[in-house]
């Protein structure tokens, strides 16, 4: 008796788990940020909130899977954007970033 409980238990727990797995796939894939899942290359270019060109990608910087920054060169300076503000951009080959062009040093 005690077996077929054990046996019970190990089918309903079985049952469950390829039912579980996709759920847990998709929530981590709605936790991962927005610029790992964009793609950033060097010669992309980046524009501004207000809609301003800002110039083109430099430099990603961080693993290619986990981009933590990326430089662009603005006038004369190198400026280094967070991933974090970074988005697709509305034409191919754009990155919107959610900072306005002044706010970028």
């Amino acid at each position: 008796m005690k077996f077929v409980k054990i046996a019970a238990v190990a089918i309903g727990l079985a049952a469950a788990l390829p039912v579980a797995t996709p759920v847990a796939a998709q929530e981590a894939a709605a936790e991962t940020p927005a610029a790992e899942q964009l793609e950033l290359r060097r010669g992309m270019w980046l524009i501004s909130a207000d809609g301003r060109r800002v110039g083109r990608i430099d430099t990603v910087v961080g693993e290619e899977n986990a981009p933590v920054a990326v430089t662009v060169i603005k006038g004369m300076d190198i400026v280094s954007i967070p991933a974090e503000t970074l988005s697709p951009g509305e034409d191919k080959g754009k990155v919107a970033t959610s900072l306005n062009y002044r706010d970028i040093r």
